[in-house]
């Protein structure tokens, strides 16, 4: 359980999607619930003032108040990504971290009033639109100019040429401040790169994707200009050791992994607390069965310098009650990125046991 030298502090549920939802499991929004203890008068209570949204079931919500609670003063910019697919818009984190936006999800053809309006609450005006006109029909573009942004586009072949494009736009953006860190994930597979969302949007990390048999395969001879040191995210059966050997040859190369995709969002986590200046103290948390919850709430999670768990949405994985059993006298408040289909109410009370 959580160290006793900090029962004295206030743990302050964010209720969300997204935005705070309480851990009391029976505490609604906007009430109060005080968990009395022996020797223990820390108060645990929702953040006045914000929505509960843990009815949210789109992608789309999700990103919204996300974007909401990132970006209350607006932002010149937005990224705009499909909330049905995932390959395209995995670099997406570290972009948004370094041009100041965030990332809202529109469907195939059409931009939902909802993303719509928010982008007005913002006074963007410009957008980048990830992936091909596969995945964001050509029309995103137009109805994204009808609300007055320009438009750019980043998009490749596939999710492998892509993810390389936006890298590149991710290293030019920051110029003589990138540090030369990128980070390497599969892309058969969208956890472990979303599980890495904060620290990439946070610190300007690019993330590239391997094929998970044909290794790091590149589409111009620029792909990683700059880069000097790559951490590659999960097992062997994620990026094979084929892939690790070619990185090598180049870079310097360590190796996140865990037993599964929650143990390895662990691990990622105490790297960007080790390695990136990242913190405990506010606390994400999202399904790792679906894609849009962590990746729009990593940028969130990035701008306010907490990391991400991952759970299962109907049962808190071990690996992840361990380290809030561990790391539990650090968090200061916890958002749940998705709604109860994403993370259940069962979850979000294990979590509060789990912190008492």
């Amino acid at each position: 359980m959580a160290s006793t030298a900090h029962l004295g502090r206030q743990l302050t549920i964010a209720c969300l999607v997204l935005l705070l939802v309480s851990l009391t499991a029976i505490a609604g929004c906007g009430e109060e619930a005080s968990v009395e203890q022996a020797d223990d008068d820390r108060e645990l209570r929702t953040t006045p003032g914000r929505l509960d949204m843990r009815d949210a079931v789109s992608a789309f919500e999700v990103s919204v108040m996300a974007s909401q609670d990132s970006y209350p003063e607006g932002s010149d910019v937005v990224l705009i990504a499909t909330g049905h697919d995932w390959p395209d818009a995995l670099g997406g984190s570290a972009l948004a971290g370094v041009l100041g936006g965030p990332i809202l999800f529109a469907s195939t053809n059409t931009l939902p009033a909802i993303v719509a309006d928010e982008i007005e609450r913002l006074g963007a005006t410009r957008a980048v639109v990830l992936g091909g006109d596969a995945a964001l029909g050509l029309n995103i573009d137009d109805e994204l100019r009808r609300l007055g942004l320009s438009v750019e586009r980043i998009a490749g072949a596939g999710r492998y040429e892509t993810a390389e494009r936006v890298a590149r736009r991710v290293i030019e953006v920051l110029g003589d401040d990138y540090d030369g860190t990128a980070f390497v994930a599969t892309g058969g597979s969208y956890a472990d790169a979303v599980a890495v969302a904060p620290v990439a949007a946070a610190r300007g990390w690019p993330v590239y994707l391997a094929h998970p048999t044909g290794g790091i395969v590149t589409y111009s001879e620029n792909a990683y200009d700059g880069v000097e040191s790559t951490i590659v995210l999960g097992g062997v059966n994620a990026v094979h050791a084929g892939a690790e050997a070619h990185l090598r040859n180049d870079f310097s190369v360590l190796r996140i992994a865990g037993q599964n995709r929650y143990h390895t969002s662990v691990m990622i986590a105490e790297y960007g607390i080790e390695e990136a200046g990242l913190s405990w103290a506010r606390l994400g948390m999202a399904t790792g069965e679906d894609f849009p919850d962590a990746l729009a709430g990593g940028v969130l999670q990035g701008r306010i310098g907490g990391v991400m768990l991952l759970t299962n949405p109907d049962v808190l994985d071990a690996h992840t009650s361990a380290a809030l059993d561990v790391y539990g006298d650090q968090i200061v408040d916890v958002t749940f990125f998705g709604g109860a289909d994403a993370i259940s109410q069962e979850v979000r009370a294990a979590v509060m046991q789990a912190l008492e």
